[in-house]
């Protein structure tokens, strides 16, 4: 894929907003509430001085009496070992709460690889990067994983009814996504010149890292654009409600050592909603989703 003769950063704008909002918010296939604020950012991007820059999802943690939850961030294309890491993780906690958008009569696990439209997305997102898809990498089956998301069914009915929402938001979000002529660290942002360079590089798979990483880590995952109507409300708002519900279950079962493993774009919002059920942040921790090489 080269960048052609006429090519429109405006156009490349609403690509890069579309790519982002799949990356994060999308699944493998702001209620306002006063309170302490999150442990930190959902993502980070680290400019390490040797060369070896990663991109990093954050795990906050939670308390309420002796219950403890872990909100853990995820991508949905990393790289192996980010996994490995997350598969051992994960077999600490009483119950995983998991995000999967599926039939409901699918039983996880019996599933195989999603072929799925949208996961053809994510794997040709996978490809190019050099890095690894989630569902050939996550052990749905595991006795812990407790399924915590919406039907496809429903998720389409609801996407279709919010059409009109869903066009605003992402209009809106590429307005204010425009609007940001600098990145985190003060250097200049050149949006789409950043992304041809990106795609024209010789080793395209880092440099496209690189870009993206440093994107997604400067997204504002707590925007109204995320968290209010359009997307936001259908992907993230009523799929966080519904998480929380199987996590008040749960916990009235008893389990004393839970985490929600969600997209890094949910995290803002399951925040506040912990926080309404008398959860308080009690700290964050990282791991390294994406991994650069030192350039030779």
């Amino acid at each position: 894929m080269k960048p052609h003769t006429g090519f429109r950063l405006q156009g490349c704008r609403w690509v890069v907003a579309l790519v982002l909002a799949l990356a994060l918010a999308l699944p493998n296939l702001a209620f306002a509430a006063p309170g302490p604020p999150p442990p930190g950012p959902a993502m980070r991007w680290v400019d390490a001085p040797s060369g070896r820059e990663h991109l990093d999802t954050a795990i906050w943690h939670y308390a309420r009496g002796k219950q403890k939850v872990d909100l853990i961030g995820a991508v949905h294309v990393a790289d192996r070992k980010y996994y490995w890491l997350l598969t051992a993780l994960f077999t600490k906690y009483d119950r995983l709460l998991f995000e999967l958008v599926k039939p409901e009569e699918l039983d996880v696990r019996s599933m195989g690889p999603s072929d799925g439209k949208l996961s053809s997305v994510q794997r040709w997102l996978k490809d190019r990067l050099h890095l690894e898809f989630q569902l050939d990498n996550i052990d749905y089956g595991a006795r812990n994983f407790v399924h915590a998301d919406i039907d496809s069914a429903r998720l389409g009915a609801q996407l279709l009814a919010q059409a009109g929402n869903l066009i605003a938001s992402l209009l809106a979000f590429s307005i204010t996504d425009s609007a940001r002529l600098t990145h985190a660290d003060g250097s200049p942002r050149l949006g789409g010149i950043e992304l041809a360079w990106a795609l024209a590089a010789r080793d395209q798979g880092q440099a496209l890292k690189r870009y993206l990483g440093r994107e997604l880590s400067e997204v504002d995952l707590g925007s109204d654009e995320f968290g209010g109507l359009g997307f936001g409300s259908v992907l993230i708002r009523e799929r966080n409600q519904l998480a929380v519900q199987v996590l008040q279950r749960e916990l009235a079962k008893g389990r004393r050592s839970l985490a929600i493993f969600y997209g890094a774009a949910h995290l803002p919002d399951l925040h506040k909603r912990l926080v309404a059920l008398g959860f308080a942040p009690t700290g964050q921790a990282w791991l390294v989703a994406w991994q650069l090489l030192p350039a030779k």
